[in-house]
């Protein structure tokens, strides 16, 4: 009978602490991309161009406060989406390729991409800020090859809310999007560093609007202090390491607020 009784306490032990759970707090990003996909005719020059435009890339930057009233004391966490089949196409992989199914397909498949940030700490204030990388395509539709000139267009939009026990949503481009410019090229930088480090830097983005934190737009490795970085021309990246092992390279700096720049070839 006793062995009965403890059996019985302690199922309805269990069935409290299940029912005590706190719901998991998620926070999902609802993402207004109004017109970023479009088709449209146009002459420029002479030259009968059709110009696509679809994005090529989202990054999105939670900043979450820690609530200990220390300055610059967040929690910071990254998302990024990027249309590989356009990725390719820049790369030659895919040669001869209809740009109007690229688009079609990049716009396909971020409709359903799901940009959620999971396990966020309850009771939080939370800065949600997302940067759209809108590629633009001009094909000249009198040349027999098609002939292609591209740039990317930087549009920027951001909303602040609570974490709530379960599922939050940030809605974002709902009011329009703060255009950030435009870059029509890009270079490389490669060289060493002292020290031999090996691991991660992370390109960070500066809104125009400066009253925003800096974002984390991507990430490139470091073998034995030799790196290789990306720079685009109009749009500033600052190069921070990450952290090692021994936590002795935490956010030294590379490069700061820089962008590439042409050279004469005269």
């Amino acid at each position: 009978m006793r062995a009965l009784v403890v059996l019985s306490l302690l199922a309805g032990l269990g069935l409290s602490m299940g029912c005590s759970r706190k719901a998991p707090t998620n926070t999902k990003i609802s993402i207004d991309f109004g017109e970023m996909s479009s088709t449209s005719q146009k002459t420029v020059g002479g030259l009968a161009l059709t110009e696509y435009k679809f994005p090529q890339h989202v990054i999105i930057n939670a900043h979450i406060n820690q609530n200990d009233g220390i300055v610059g004391n967040e929690d910071s966490r990254y998302l990024n989406w990027s249309c590989q089949i356009f990725e390719d196409f820049r790369k030659g992989n895919l040669p001869g390729m209809d740009i109007s199914l690229i688009q079609q397909y990049c716009r396909d498949e971020l409709a359903y991409y799901p940009f959620e940030f999971l396990k966020m700490p309850e009771g939080r204030d939370a800065l949600i800020q997302v940067l759209i990388v809108q590629a633009v395509l001009a094909v000249d539709t009198t040349s027999a090859n098609g002939d292609l000139s591209d740039s990317m267009a930087f549009y920027y939009d951001d909303a602040s809310l609570i974490i709530n026990s379960g599922d939050n949503v940030a809605v974002i481009g709902d009011t329009g999007w703060q255009n950030e410019g435009v870059s029509d090229d890009e270079g490389m930088v490669a060289g060493r560093i002292d020290g031999g480090y090996t691991g991660q830097a992370f390109a960070y983005y500066q809104p125009t609007d400066t009253t925003k934190p800096p974002m984390k737009v991507m990430a490139e490795t470091i073998t034995g202090g030799w790196f290789s970085f990306m720079f685009l021309e109009n749009v500033k990246f600052t190069y921070k390491l990450d952290v090692d092992v021994y936590g002795t390279n935490n956010g030294a700096v590379i490069f700061s607020n820089k962008k590439a720049w042409r050279t004469s070839t005269r």
